[in-house]
C-alpha cells in the first residue's frame, strides 16, 4: 500500500512538472508570436521588449536571439543587429536561419556582395530554403549578373622527352537565360606537336528541379589535326540525400560524350558521384569512365577530385586520374595528379592557379580567371 502511494505520488509531481514545462512553453511561444507581430506592424522597439522577457528566462533561446536580432534590423539598427548575428554565427555555423538573417542584414546596408555570399551559403545548408531563394533572386535581380566569362592558359613540358611544349587556351562565355537555364559557346585554341587546332562548341545547362539538372553541348574543330572534329556530350545529375552536418548532400551523375577524330570515333561514359561535407564545406568527386577507343576497344579508368572551401574567398583542390586520353589521334592510358587554388579576388572575379603532373614526364601549370557581370 505505502508503495502504491508513493509511486501516484511520483506520479503526480511528474505531472505537475510536464504540465509546468508546457505552460511555460504556450506562454514562451505566446511571446515569440506577439513580438514577430509587432515587428510586421513596424513596431520593433516594442517587439524587442517582447522577446527580453524570453531572454531574461533563458539567455540561451537560440530561436529567441535571431528574433531580437532580426527586430533590431526591422528597428534601423543596423549595426547592433550585426553584431548579434556575429556572435550567433561563430556559436552557431551550420545554422541556415542564422545566415540568411546575416544576408537579410547584409541587403538592408547595402552590400550586396556580402548578402549574396550568405544566402549562397544558406542555400548549401538547405538548398530549397524558400527564404534563401528569394533573398538570392532579389540579390541577383538587383546585380544582373547575367554573363560570365572564363579565360585561361595551360602550358605543358615534357623534360628529357625533347618534345615542344604544349599550350592550350580557352575563352568560355555563358548567359543566364533565367535562374535555371544557361548558354554557353567555348573557343579553345591548342598547339600540339608543332600544329595548331581551333575548337568551339556551344551547348546549354537546365535546372528542371531543385534536385535533377541537365546538360547538353556540341562542338567541332575545323580542318583537325589532333582535336575532335565533331563532338557531341550529355549529361545529367540528381541529388539523392539532402542532409546537413557531417554527411551533406549527395548527387549522382552520368555523363557521355562522342568524338569523331581523324582516326575514328572514341566514346566516353562516366557514371559519377559528388559527396558534400561539413555543412558544404568540403566535397568530393568521382568518376568512372568507360571509354572505347577508336578501334572499338573498350578502357576502363577513373578520376577523383577533394575540394575545400576554406573561406568565402579561398578555395583548395586537388586530385587524382587514370584513364585512356586521347592525343594525336591515338587513346592511352594516362595517369595525372593535380591541384590548385581559386582565390575570390572580388564577389565577381575569380582567379584559379593549378599545377599538374602526368606519365611520364608530363608538367602542366594553368592560370584561369573569371568574371561574372
Amino acid at each position: 500500500m505505502i508503495r502504491t502511494l508513493r509511486v501516484a505520488a511520483v506520479v503526480c509531481l511528474a505531472m505537475v512538472g510536464l504540465s509546468s514545462a508546457l505552460a511555460a512553453q504556450a506562454s514562451r511561444d505566446a511571446l515569440m508570436a506577439e513580438a514577430t507581430r509587432l515587428g510586421h506592424d513596424n513596431q520593433a522597439e516594442a517587439g524587442l521588449a517582447v522577446v527580453r522577457r524570453i531572454l531574461a528566462e533563458n539567455p540561451n533561446d537560440v530561436e529567441a536571439r535571431i528574433l531580437e536580432a532580426r527586430l533590431l534590423a526591422w528597428s534601423g539598427r543596423n549595426d547592433d543587429a550585426g553584431q548579434a548575428v556575429s556572435v550567433l554565427r561563430k556559436q552557431h555555423p551550420a545554422n541556415a536561419e542564422i545566415l540568411i538573417l546575416a544576408g537579410d542584414i547584409a541587403w538592408y546596408g547595402g552590400d550586396v556582395a556580402a548578402a549574396h555570399r550568405r544566402y549562397q551559403r544558406a542555400l548549401t545548408l538547405s538548398p530549397d530554403h524558400g527564404d534563401a531563394l528569394q533573398g538570392l533572386a532579389r540579390v541577383e535581380a538587383a546585380r544582373k549578373r547575367r554573363w560570365r566569362v572564363d579565360t585561361g592558359l595551360d602550358v605543358s613540358r615534357f623534360g628529357p622527352q625533347g618534345l615542344k611544349e604544349w599550350q592550350d587556351s580557352s575563352l568560355r562565355v555563358g548567359y543566364a537565360l533565367s535562374d535555371d537555364t544557361e548558354i554557353h559557346a567555348i573557343g579553345w585554341q591548342s598547339h600540339r606537336f608543332s600544329l595548331i587546332d581551333r575548337y568551339v562548341e556551344v551547348g546549354a545547362d537546365h535546372r528542371f528541379l531543385p534536385w535533377l539538372r541537365g546538360s547538353a553541348a556540341v562542338g567541332m574543330t575545323p580542318d583537325a589535326d589532333f582535336l575532335p572534329k565533331r563532338r557531341i556530350n550529355l549529361g545529367g545529375a540528381v541529388r539523392v540525400r539532402d542532409d546537413k552536418g557531417l554527411l551533406d548532400a549527395t548527387w549522382l551523375s552520368l555523363d557521355w560524350q562522342r568524338s569523331a577524330y581523324r582516326s575514328g570515333t572514341v566514346s566516353v561514359v562516366a557514371p559519377g558521384l559528388q559527396q558534400y561535407l561539413f555543412d558544404g564545406r568540403v566535397w568530393l568527386t568521382g568518376r568512372v569512365l568507360r571509354v572505347t577507343d577508336e578501334n572499338g576497344k573498350p578502357h576502363p579508368g577513373y578520376e577523383t577530385r577533394a575540394d575545400w572551401q576554406a573561406l568565402e574567398w579561398f578555395r583548395i583542390f586537388g586530385g587524382y586520374s587514370n584513364a585512356p586520353e586521347t592525343n594525336a589521334n591515338v587513346t592511352a592510358y594516362t595517369s595525372s595528379r593535380f591541384g590548385g587554388v581559386v582565390v575570390g579576388l572580388t564577389p565577381d572575379v575569380d582567379v584559379t592557379l593549378s599545377a599538374s603532373r602526368g606519365d611520364p614526364w608530363r608538367k602542366t601549370v594553368g592560370a584561369a580567371l573569371s568574371v561574372r557581370f
